[in-house]
């Protein structure tokens, strides 16, 4: 198996095309249930080629190798998007909305909670009018970045302004920046960096004292290696990474990136093991941390046992006793072990 499919992403290729997949199935439910003589096949038949894929690969059938399979992945992925588009359509044509109203958006919720999202308005069009989907409004880069509400399983229909309906009114800019060197901060928590890794150094809510998490992109060796700092020997499983620079991307008001550029280097000889950039992110008024890593450069591609030896982001937190609990089939389950793996999230609480 081990031959024949790539084992980190193939999986999470899968996974990705399940979920795009389930979107694709509920807005096409909810097409049925505003016409049912619109309903269709197709769902069906996209959804036994993605089953058949993913059967073949549990029941370790070598049908081809890895690159085969990304192609035959690629080809479904192909097809979901064309259906999803389709599907989308469809919907946008059931939902009454006048034609002589200007230009609009129409966000679908295909998830069966809330979701609050920050979008970027049409610069062609005129200021949306004013919706109660709407929550804050502000400027950005001379673009208009909305935070918008839409419901669970349903949609939100925004529209330019017009005589009849007035436009939203724009937030004032105030307060320090949401980025600024290694820092980024709003009301909910402040996340540093780290200047000697690149990495997240720390986590803080404002009504805490304690670091939340840690994070840092690694090497991790087939066989650990020793090596002397100032006379004193130290073993290691890991190559470490060296932020070599950093900038600020976005400062908000509603988005905020730094960018942090670092290179992993072998802890004994000094050899270039890879350089990488990592995006760290986080949006006005929401609690989730973004975090994204696009490697540049890998010389030398690991070797042997993909378990044993790999490139990883590696995190850390304060308790000890924290409970663990990662996704599985859509439930919560414990786990004890040093290397989590799980389609949905991991959680430590």
């Amino acid at each position: 198996m081990l031959k024949t499919e790539a084992p980190i992403s193939s999986p999470a290729a899968l996974h990705e095309q399940r979920n795009v997949l389930e979107s694709i199935a509920t807005t096409e439910a909810i097409n049925a249930i505003l016409k049912p003589a619109l309903a269709t096949e197709s769902v069906t038949t996209a959804e036994q080629k993605l089953n058949a894929e993913e059967a073949s690969r549990l029941a370790f059938e070598t049908d081809g190798d890895a690159n085969q399979q990304a192609g035959r992945l690629s080809e479904i992925a192909s097809e979901l998007t064309e259906l999803g588009d389709a599907t989308s359509h469809r919907l946008l044509d059931l939902i009454p909305h006048s034609t002589d109203g200007g230009n609009g958006l129409c966000l679908v919720n295909p998830l069966p909670w809330k979701r609050t999202e920050i979008i970027e308005w049409p610069k062609t069009d005129a200021l949306p009018a004013a919706s109660s989907a709407i929550e804050e409004a502000r400027e950005q880069n001379q673009a208009i970045q909305l935070q918008v509400n839409v419901p669970a399983g349903g949609f939100a229909w925004l529209t330019e302004s017009s005589p009849d309906r007035p436009s939203i009114s724009l937030a004032k800019p105030k307060g320090k920046p949401l980025a600024d060197e290694l820092l980024l901060r709003h009301q909910i928590f402040e996340v540093e960096l780290s200047e000697k890794t690149g990495g997240i150094a720390s986590v803080t809510f404002h009504n805490q004292r304690s670091n939340r998490v840690s994070q840092q992109v690694a090497f991790r060796y087939d066989n650990s290696k020793t090596f002397t700092v100032d006379g004193q020997e130290i073993t290691t499983s890991y190559a470490a990474p060296q932020m070599i620079s950093s900038r600020v991307t976005d400062a908000g008001p509603m988005n905020a990136a730094i960018e942090t550029t670092s290179q992993i280097m072998d802890v004994v000889t000094g050899e270039l093991k890879a350089t990488f950039r990592q995006t760290v992110s986080l949006q006005r008024n929401s609690s989730r941390l973004h975090v994204r890593t696009e490697f540049d450069d890998v010389p030398f591609a690991p070797v042997g046992n993909p378990w044993m030896t790999y490139y990883a982001a590696r995190f850390a937190w304060e308790d000890e006793s924290a409970s663990i609990t990662r996704g599985m089939l859509g439930q919560a389950r414990g786990f004890r072990g040093e290397r989590f793996e799980s389609p949905d999230y991991v959680e430590v609480s």
